[in-house]
């Protein structure tokens, strides 16, 4: 028993990310650093915020990594109708709750912030910039085996898979554990 957990220990541990963009936001600031749990055996949960590699379509030999949450399993119906989340034909309950107020250059700016609780009771909050962005109206995804269905949590500045279409198991790294560094302060709270 013991070895088996020693054995885990050396194949999984933390190892620190930057945020590069405001695609997570309210989740993640840019710039913000957090931990993932990088190896050992990972089966990823819906609402999971993970790390996974994307191919550069210029350049396929380059990976690059994304950060996201896991809307979708093997199976699952996605779909955005009027900028709400649909899984496998029901609306995710989303509750309006005070705008996210973010400052660019100088000036403050309000944005529609919800909390959407997914099936299993797993709860967030998103950003609702436009609702009738590009991405709030969309087809049907069907995730197919394994496979997974990625949204960042700014609704409306994320490019994900919606547009870039299912993540395959083998290119998710791990999940996002904790937040260790945001806005130049050193925090450490658990990710949502």
């Amino acid at each position: 028993m013991l070895s088996s957990i020693f054995a885990m220990m050396l194949v999984a541990f933390p190892k620190s990310y930057t945020i590069p963009s405001v695609s997570m936001e309210p989740t993640f600031e840019a710039g913000d650093i957090f931990l993932v749990t990088v190896g050992g055996a990972y089966t990823p949960k819906r609402g999971d915020v993970v790390i996974f590699k994307v191919a550069n379509k210029y350049s396929p030999d380059y990976m690059k990594d994304y950060v996201k949450r896991v809307i979708g399993l093997p199976g699952d119906h996605i779909q955005m109708i009027d900028s709400c989340l649909y899984l496998n034909g029901k609306i995710v309950p989303r509750v309006k709750v005070q705008d996210y107020v973010e400052t660019v250059h100088g000036t403050a700016h309000h944005v529609d912030q919800f909390r959407e609780t997914l099936p299993g009771g797993k709860s967030y909050l998103t950003l609702d910039r436009d609702r009738y962005g590009p991405l709030d109206n969309t087809g049907l995804y069907v995730v197919p085996a394994g496979y997974y269905f990625m949204i960042g949590d700014n609704r409306d500045n994320s490019k994900d898979s919606r547009d870039d279409g299912y993540v395959p198991a083998a290119d998710i790294v791990g999940p996002a554990t904790t937040t260790i560094m945001s806005g130049g302060h050193f925090v450490w709270r658990p990710v949502d």
